[in-house]
């Protein structure tokens, strides 16, 4: 064997005869060569054949041909002695390093100038480096990674000082951030271990594990799903498996990072229906992470008749988008609500496919409640009524045990409280004070008994502010003063908005208050510039 055709991870001699020549256990080379053939997957190399071979007593990692045949060498107890913590970032290491010296043609020429074969492992170490970023490690981790590997500080070995190939392995860290949907991966699997002897079997344990939560509504059967799924996604190129670690994350009560999956799903697939689910999500949620990524992807939705080419589920999550949008861009109205006005009533007369589907139903409710709020913009209030009192009586229905969409998304209970909002809202607008009551107190019971049902309140995703503002209002429109300021004063605690300090004030002012109303009045205007502000000029001194 000639020594041009060796590049070992350190400057210690290896036994490669006895290593290449020697047993391995059969389960160990095949798990090592899955390894390999994910991180050539996750780098966008060219699938090629390189023989690995794991070898104790070897004490070190090698890349060489033999016969023109690539082999990768691999003393797993080695790496193992040196690793930081109980994940396998340095075994990730390593073997990227060993890819890299066959890929950047180390492997084929012989380093000839003093200081060459550093600089070979330097770029060895770049590589790996960049690996690692692809399967979400951050640059700020490397050292701890590199932590218990030993320095070489003779000036005379062919490897450089730990402190450079630290620097090395950060560059090629740094470098692979360029990639949106590395970033997004970081983020997505921030704090999860790495345990490569699981790779063969993270999909099933995964899987696993969410369907014994569906089973067991047992939330550690949950979080223990979500750690698996968030090694899976390291290792599969399936982007449905990042969907379902969002799906995890949501009904684990994290929003943010439900957002955060569906983005990182959109950048590997470049399908608009992903990023229309996150769209959907704003719209009703508000969330100020998924607000953010689609300030950075809006204008791949600003065209109306794109709703033309959408199925179903798609075109409703686009009108709840642009619903939500418009509410601080009237002027476009025009410009908006035909179309979407058009693809609703679509989705609603087309007829169902038989049997008919409780999922069908969902839909076909759930765009009553959309069409309801466009009334509602439109100022058709009659029609807003029947629309939405057709989705609140679907969405009131008992809900079965095993809903998996309510289940994981509180599908079914965000709808009704949606519904039954919009619906106090158009009692509101017709002055019907006795049955906005009835509506109002309904959304706050089912608000109060679902609340108190969950373990994580971040998970129910709904502003109690407004049903606490529809209680003053009807109760402002009843005459009934003292329990209309008691609400409102309760809607301030919860968002301290203008309108309803001015709505406090006014209450206070039919009770004959006129200190109490001016210091809402006063409240109100110096938070905007306008609420309120003339009655402080005509009534206030």
């Amino acid at each position: 064997m000639t020594a041009q055709t060796v590049c070992a991870f350190n400057s210690r001699q290896a036994a490669l005869t006895d290593c290449l020549q020697g047993y391995s256990r059969y389960e160990d080379n095949i798990n090592a060569n899955m390894v390999v053939q994910h991180m050539l997957a996750r780098v966008k190399a060219p699938t090629r054949l390189f023989v690995v071979k794991t070898c104790h007593g070897l004490n070190n990692a090698v890349a060489l041909k033999q016969a023109n045949v690539p082999y990768i060498l691999l003393d797993v107890e080695w790496i193992e002695s040196m690793k930081s913590g109980s994940s396998d970032w340095l075994h990730l290491m390593v073997i990227g390093h060993e890819i890299g010296h066959h890929l950047l043609g180390h492997t084929s020429r012989q380093a000839t100038q003093p200081g060459e074969q550093k600089s070979l492992e330097l770029e060895a170490d770049r590589f790996a480096g960049y690996v690692l970023g692809t399967y979400g490690l951050a640059g700020a981790q490397v050292a701890h990674v590199l932590r218990g590997f030993p320095d070489d500080s003779d000036p005379n070995s062919t490897h450089p000082a730990k402190a450079q190939r630290i620097i090395a392995v950060r560059a090629g860290v740094d470098l692979s951030k360029g990639a949106e949907e590395n970033k997004l991966l970081e983020s997505l699997t921030k704090d999860v271990g790495l345990n490569l002897t699981s790779v063969p079997y993270l999909v099933s344990m995964a899987r696993g594990k969410f369907d014994r939560f569906l089973v067991t509504r047992d939330k550690r059967e949950l979080q223990q799903a979500v750690n698996f799924y968030q090694q899976a996604i390291r290792f599969s190129a399936d982007p449905m498996l990042a969907h379902e670690l969002g799906a995890m994350f949501f009904a684990d009560g994290s929003g943010d990072r439900y957002a955060q999956a569906l983005e990182y799903v959109y950048s590997l697939t470049k399908n608009k229906a992903y990023l229309l689910e996150l769209a959907s999500y704003y719209s009703s949620s508000r969330n100020a992470t998924a607000e953010g990524i689609m300030q950075k992807h809006k204008d791949k939705l600003m065209q109306p008749e794109l709703v033309g080419s959408l199925n179903d589920r798609s075109a409703l999550s686009f009108a709840n988008y642009h619903l939500a949008r418009l509410e601080v861009n009237r002027d476009e109205e025009a410009k908006w609500l035909p179309p979407l006005r058009q693809a609703l009533e679509g989705i609603v007369s087309k007829p169902a496919s038989l049997p008919a589907t409780e999922a069908h139903a969902l839909l076909i409710a759930e765009t009553q409640n959309t069409l309801g709020l466009l009334a509602l913009r439109e100022g058709d209030f009659n029609e807003a009524k029947q629309q939405l009192v057709a989705a609140a009586n679907y969405f009131g229905r008992p809900i079965l045990p095993n809903d998996f969409y309510e289940l994981l998304y509180s599908n079914k209970t965000l709808n009704q409280l949606s519904s039954l909002t919009n619906l106090a809202l158009v009692s509101i607008r017709l002055a019907d004070w006795t049955e906005g009551l009835a509506y109002v107190n309904k959304l706050d019971k089912v608000y109060h008994t679902y609340q108190a049902s969950l373990t994580k309140k971040s998970q129910l995703a709904f502003d109690y502010s407004q049903v606490a503002y529809f209680k003053g209002r009807v109760h402002q429109g009843l005459k009934n003063y003292p329990q209309a300021i008691l609400h409102y004063s309760e809607a301030i605690v919860l968002a301290p908005e203008p309108y309803l300090y001015y709505y406090r004030g006014t209450c206070q002012l039919s009770r004959g208050n006129e200190t109490e109303a001016c210091a809402d009045f006063k409240k109100a205007c110096s938070i905007d510039g306008h609420t309120a502000c003339d009655r402080v000029k005509m009534l206030c001194r």
